[in-house]
């Protein structure tokens, strides 16, 4: 990557840190899943999965926002 593209990463992921910190952490479960979980993973993610769905449908999932600045 260039030196310039590099800086611009660094000072939007500066300007975006709850969203950035986001990507990075939604990547790095998506990497896990693909790469790394075995079934005993897969399961367990499966029932998080189940119960964050049902406390977001039901209004009761901490609500947080992350949003990307432009």
């Amino acid at each position: 990557m260039r030196k310039t593209s590099t800086e611009a990463n660094k000072k939007w992921q500066a300007k975006n840190p709850k969203y950035s910190n986001y990507l990075k952490k939604r990547s790095d479960c998506r990497n896990f899943l693909k790469k790394w979980a075995n079934q005993d993973d897969l399961d367990e993610m499966r029932k998080l999965i189940r119960e964050r769905d049902f406390a977001i449908q039901n209004g009761t999932a901490l609500n947080v926002t992350v949003k990307k600045q432009e």
